[in-house]
């Protein structure tokens, strides 16, 4: 469950990775795409945190209504603030629609695919 928080956080963190693999070459080295029922269960009532590849760090918390609330700082430690909302979709991809507020305001309307 550890590796499979641990996957997961790399692949929502606010701002890339400077250098990441990809879904294709994790699928390709024996990882497992997660189901819809296996996202939800992972995620739901989860917290996720880690830095930011500006040097700052960012924690966000998954409540189980679908709604996300959270926090990011840069280098600097000035903080802003994380809004919005999650979902799953049919195909198991983890999507947010999210607001950064820290300095202006960023939408943020995406899906990951997430796999073990």
């Amino acid at each position: 469950m550890r590796f499979a928080l641990g996957l997961i956080l790399a692949l929502l963190m606010v701002e890339a990775a400077l250098a990441q693999d990809t879904i294709g070459d994790l699928l390709a080295a024996g990882g497992k795409r997660l189901t819809k029922d296996e996202a939800l269960a992972v995620l739901r009532r989860a917290t996720i945190s880690g830095p930011t590849a500006a040097g700052g760090q960012s924690l966000a918390e998954l409540k189980e209504n679908g709604t996300t609330s959270g926090y990011l700082t840069n280098a600097t430690r000035a903080r802003g603030a994380i809004f919005g909302t999650w979902s799953v979709d049919d195909a198991g991809n983890f999507c947010r629609d999210i607001e950064l507020r820290f300095r202006e305001t960023r939408q943020i309307k995406d899906c990951s695919t997430l796999s073990l």
